[in-house]
């Protein structure tokens, strides 16, 4: 899904570029079928269509001038968690408003192995996940806003608790 993701991104960014240019930065706002890749540019204030026989769709937004990267999306490094232990996608929204973020777990070979969608007050936090002996990695999206209304990571819990060990989002 991923590779299709990149793929739909390479194709709207270049028929941005290739269209009148702007002095100020343009932002491009899509929904993307988390299932089968499908991606289509929407207007800002558009919803995506809601989740339909296990599609669910999300909004994301591209500054035109990021050289294509989505301005809302953040990814962690992946880490090896090591059994019993489990890894954990822990976010936060830092912004003064509520902002809903679409949280995903991947193995190391790019498969998904768990997600969850939530929207959070200013300040509030939450994680999931809980995988064990793997190599992971988690990808934070937010829907309503930008990757800087959000911190996010990746934590390795013990038995006894958890964030002892962490690597943030980027």
């Amino acid at each position: 899904m991923l590779s299709k993701l990149l793929g739909s991104s390479v194709v709207v960014i270049g028929l941005l570029l290739a269209g009148p240019q702007r002095a100020s930065a343009d932002v491009v706002y899509a929904c993307v079928n988390t299932t089968t890749g499908l991606l289509y540019v929407v207007g800002a204030t558009t919803n995506c269509p809601p989740p339909t026989s296990g599609a669910t769709w999300i909004k994301i937004n591209w500054t035109a001038n990021a050289g294509g990267q989505a301005s809302n999306v953040l990814y962690t490094p992946a880490m090896n968690v090591p059994p019993p232990n489990l890894g954990s996608c822990n976010f936060v929204n830092v912004s003064a408003q509520a902002r809903t973020i679409h949280a995903e777990q991947f193995h190391s070979n790019g498969t998904l192995r768990d997600q969850l969608t939530s929207t959070l007050q200013p300040g509030h936090a939450t994680g999931f996940g809980n995988a064990t002996a793997d190599l992971f990695y988690c990808k934070f999206t937010v829907t309503d806003g930008t990757s800087s209304d959000i911190r996010g990571s990746l934590d390795i819990c013990t038995n006894a608790a958890c964030g002892l060990y962490g690597i943030a989002a980027q």
